[in-house]
């Protein structure tokens, strides 16, 4: 079977002792992929269903695997098989679409596709019935992310409200990272249902098909606004979907991101303490310094606080060994990679820039500078 899978997989099995410690004959769940391969000098299709379990920057591999006959006069038995087996995707988008479908998510869409994350949107051709289809719930389930996009009119639809709810089970049941993106609206508007919100259940209530349903909408709806996200208002939009679509890249593939991660035991209460002394919902510029000795694990308390915080930023900047730099380039130099990295503009020349502040005028940004000496 290890011959047989090295030529299939050759890339993703150098380490056949370690990857194929554990081989699941019955069931496998989580993240499915279907791939196929033709065994050399054989009438014989192997099938192969996958599980990748990301653990921090390691992963392993289950396998469910059938030899079954190739029969080459029926590609329609052949696709009806592999049909069978469930696509994963790293991000679930949820959304309203009247509100947002051509505009802000389409948009959201492209920048998520274009970092390579594999992003499912409901095309609109799934069937519509009294219940969301099984086609929905198994993407939703085989998500990694979900991203639940609260516009004005998400409410008004029934079917947005039980995507959310089959949403949040999945964080309770798999561990899903859910995260909203309040579009033009209040969050406390969602969290008390106040507003459209409020309209949209009342019309619910009125409707025999919809009213004992209600509560649990309700519920699910206080869920979702409790939860850390991102609310669009006084925020570049463009700036602000660029920098969803960075949060999610670094959570699914960024290595100091998974390292911070494993690093956050006996620090939870110094990243809450600093998180307080920011006041993130202040709209002041605040600067909170860490200091002590060389090697107790500054920075990477700051990576810790960056990484969880970093998303409600319209740009962010982990700007690392500062003094290095410093012995090598001049202040200039450190200033115009500090904002290209700011505006995303590589080819920026702030020589002849006179007031470098009105570049980052009126944006909501974080900067963390390490290794700073005086």
């Amino acid at each position: 079977m290890q011959d047989v899978l090295d030529k299939i997989f050759p890339n993703l099995l150098r380490r056949k002792e370690e990857l194929l410690q554990r081989i699941d004959r019955d069931s496998v769940a989580g993240d499915h992929y279907c791939s196929r391969g033709i065994l050399p000098s054989t009438p014989y299709t192997l099938r192969v269903l996958l599980r990748l379990d990301f653990h921090n920057s390691n992963f392993r591999i289950h396998l469910l695997y059938r030899l079954v006959m190739a029969d080459p006069s029926s590609s329609s038995s052949s696709s009806s098989s592999s049909s069978s087996f469930q696509r994963s995707y790293d991000v679930f988008l949820s959304f309203r679409g009247e509100d947002t479908r051509n505009s802000f998510t389409a948009h959201l869409y492209k920048e998520l596709r274009t970092k390579g994350i594999n992003t499912f949107i409901d095309d609109d051709k799934l069937e519509r019935g009294d219940v969301i289809s099984s086609a929905l719930v198994a993407a939703i389930q085989n998500s990694k992310f979900s991203l639940i996009v609260l516009s004005e009119n998400y409410a008004s639809s029934w079917w947005c409200l039980e995507e959310l709810v089959k949403i949040l089970e999945c964080i309770r049941t798999m561990g899903q990272r859910v995260l909203p993106i309040f579009y033009n609206v209040d969050p406390s508007h969602v969290r008390h249902h106040n507003g459209k919100f409020g309209e949209a259940l009342a019309k619910h209530e009125e409707n025999l098909r919809t009213m004992e349903r209600v509560p649990i909408w309700r519920d699910a709806l206080t869920q979702v606004a409790n939860l850390s996200g991102w609310d669009s208002r006084n925020k570049h939009e463009p700036m602000l979907i660029k920098g969803i679509a960075t949060y999610i890249w670094n959570k699914l593939f960024s290595r100091s991101s998974n390292y911070a991660d494993q690093n956050l035991v006996g620090i939870e209460s110094s990243i809450r303490e600093i998180k307080s002394l920011l006041f993130i919902e202040s709209l002041d510029v605040r600067m909170v310094g860490i200091w002590g000795m060389g090697g107790i694990g500054k920075t990477t308390l700051a990576r810790a606080v960056y990484n969880q915080i970093s998303h409600q930023f319209e740009a962010c900047y982990f700007l690392e060994n500062v003094s290095d730099y410093l012995e090598k380039r001049d202040f200039l130099s450190l200033q115009e990679k500090f904002l290209s990295q700011l505006l995303e503009d590589e080819n920026l020349n702030i020589k002849g820039c006179i007031s470098k502040e009105a570049l980052l005028c009126s944006k909501n940004v974080l900067v963390v500078i390490d290794d700073v000496n005086n």
